[in-house]
């Protein structure tokens, strides 16, 4: 089934954001109008994806200064910490002493020379080497404190699990205990990961793996994987997205996308889609044309709540009498068209005027009910008519079959 237009800009443009260098732009005019208010909301995350990736380079260069990153962005909010804490750090170090150059607060890099630098002129004494050793460990606790911290107020999980041993030696969603070996145990993948399992066997490749899998609820999870070290050992980290609400948020626009509001059945998109698709594939099938009789006359004389009760009824009488495997659509007011895929004309002809005769006896009401259909069979392999070619005979033969009921009624 061919996915609809805004669907595919949309999911195109989000992949791009999340797996291109280079972003592809999406032309929001090119959107239908439902869709292009979703589109701008997208160039902003854009915007901000990109002024993420940018200040975390730089603070992977050790770049600590520079433009002032925009408050909006609430992506940058951990990295502008990162950053503020290495800053920090580098003038502390200026202030400790050395004075024989300046450092450059922009260079995480020069500020690391000139506390190695001036450690070492500090290291003529044993008392002053061990409070160097006692100095150096503190700032690597630290680092390692600031990491955790950020990794740990994540939604995602993030785990990591040693290749030889099989453990899991961190998980952000368990609270370290220092002095103790409970960190390496983390029960709480067991009751919210039911597929732990297969992040402890894991051996799939040495490259980064983006998979899914699906929980026992209904969850769905996008998992990305890829091999590094830890404390020296060889490791495979694991950082799991629940990203359940995002695909009920694409089912749920996908239902709008190809259903008719009122009544619930398949809209005139689906149906075009559907159709050329049968065509496309040269499968047999026939076509019914179906116009409800007098919409007009009841909206006129008794209301659009009562137009909207005989839509219904018509619809309900219609979907019970035909299978769940025939596709059945509304393709304007009063107008709705019915798929059935392998049956012939005359069964579906026996099978309407079954469904007319009861339609005209049902509800109780004052008006008359009833509705005038025609039909176009399609024999499959060999079929060179275009899809407005079948609809247009189908379309021709119900108004045909309408005038004909007018004579007789008169």
């Amino acid at each position: 089934m061919a996915k609809d237009r805004n669907c595919e800009m949309l999911l195109g443009y989000i992949r791009s954001i999340l797996n291109d260098t280079q972003i592809h732009e999406i032309n929001i005019k090119a959107l239908d109008e439902p869709f292009q208010e979703l589109g701008q909301e997208m160039v902003r995350l854009q915007r901000s994806v990109e002024m993420l990736l940018k200040y975390s380079e730089n603070a992977a260069r050790g770049k600590l200064s520079g433009e002032e990153m925009l408050k909006e962005c609430c992506l940058c909010g951990n990295i502008q910490a990162v950053q503020d804490n290495l800053s920090s750090l580098a003038q502390q170090i200026e202030d400790v002493g050395y004075r024989k150059k300046n450092v450059c607060s922009g260079s995480f890099s020069e500020a690391f020379n000139t506390m190695a630098a001036h450690f070492q002129e500090r290291a003529a004494s044993p008392e002053e080497q061990a409070k160097t050793a006692q100095d150096h460990l503190a700032l690597i606790e630290s680092y390692n404190d600031l990491l955790m911290t950020l990794t740990q107020k994540r939604e995602e999980w993030i785990i990591v699990i040693d290749e030889m041993t099989k453990e899991i030696v961190y998980c952000n969603k368990h609270v370290e205990r220092r002095g103790s070996d409970s960190n390496k145990v983390c029960g709480g993948c067991d009751s919210h990961l039911p597929f732990r399992h297969r992040l402890l066997e894991w051996q799939d490749g040495t490259d980064e793996r983006i998979w899914e899998v699906n929980g026992e609820n209904g969850q769905i999870y996008r998992i990305t994987t890829f091999p590094v070290e830890w404390r020296g050992q060889a490791a495979w980290a694991h950082i799991i997205n629940d990203i359940t609400a995002d695909r009920e948020a694409e089912q749920d626009m996908a239902m709008k996308a190809y259903h008719d509001a009122g009544t619930g059945i398949y809209n005139r998109l689906y149906f075009t889609e559907y159709m050329q698709e049968l065509l496309d594939n040269e499968q047999e099938f026939t076509l019914c044309y179906l116009d409800l009789d007098g919409l007009k006359y009841v909206n006129d004389t008794y209301g659009h709540n009562e137009g909207d009760e005989y839509i219904r009824l018509f619809v309900s009488m219609i979907r019970h009498r035909f299978r769940s495997t025939d596709t059945f659509a509304r393709i304007g007011g009063d107008e709705f068209c019915l798929v059935l895929p392998e049956c012939s004309a005359e069964f579906a002809m026996a099978k309407l005027e079954s469904v007319r005769h009861s339609f005209s006896r049902a509800g109780g009401k004052d008006y008359p009910r009833s509705f005038s259909y025609g039909l176009m069979e399609v024999a499959g392999a060999g079929v060179k008519l275009t899809f407005e070619e079948v609809v247009q005979i189908a379309d021709n033969r119900m108004y045909e079959y309408k005038r004909k009921n007018k004579k007789e009624r008169r």
